[in-house]
């Protein structure tokens, strides 16, 4: 198969994928857009600002505002006040907040392990060293690792291939 050809169909494998990945975090979410990649991201990251939160979910920095004052009056986040700057906030879920982020994993997940069940045990090595190459390749900042595991499980990531290529 000639790269062309495999660059075709790994883009429509990956449309595929992303659309499933989508429709089943904005479900879980209970809202469409960014609000799935919020969740999961102030699970993950401690005291997240919106300043790093809006570039890595795809909005400017009022979309963010907008987007974190519905999932405060839902109750799924909270705003704390910075204590290293007066005019910002760091983001944290409430209870109900980490439900809501684990149930977005768990739906964000399940059409990615139900595609990799279909490789036997030596294809999952050689994809999963594929994959961890690919995606280090495309990590060159913090923001950049923000955005690309924005919808990530990160308990099941240990040896995360985007932060070990963020450079020291």
């Amino acid at each position: 198969m000639s790269n062309d050809d495999l660059a075709n169909q790994l883009g429509a494998l990956a449309l595929a994928l992303a659309d499933d990945m989508r429709a089943a975090a904005e479900t879980a979410a209970g809202e469409p857009g960014p609000a799935a990649a919020a969740l999961v991201l102030a699970g993950h990251v401690p005291d997240l600002s919106i300043a790093a939160l809006a570039p890595a979910v795809g909005l400017s920095h009022p979309g963010a505002v907008r987007l974190v004052d519905r999932l405060v009056a839902d109750g799924l986040m909270q705003r704390q006040p910075s204590p290293q700057d007066r005019r910002a906030v760091q983001l944290q879920l409430t209870p109900a907040g980490r439900a809501r982020a684990m149930a977005v994993q768990a739906a964000r997940t399940a059409p990615l392990r139900q595609l990799v069940a279909m490789l036997d045990p030596g294809e999952t090595d050689v994809l999963a060293g594929a994959v961890a190459r690919l995606l280090a390749a495309r990590v060159e900042s913090m923001a950049d690792a923000l955005r690309l595991c924005r919808l990530c499980d990160h308990d099941r990531c240990d040896n995360c291939p985007a932060e070990r290529a963020l450079p020291a």
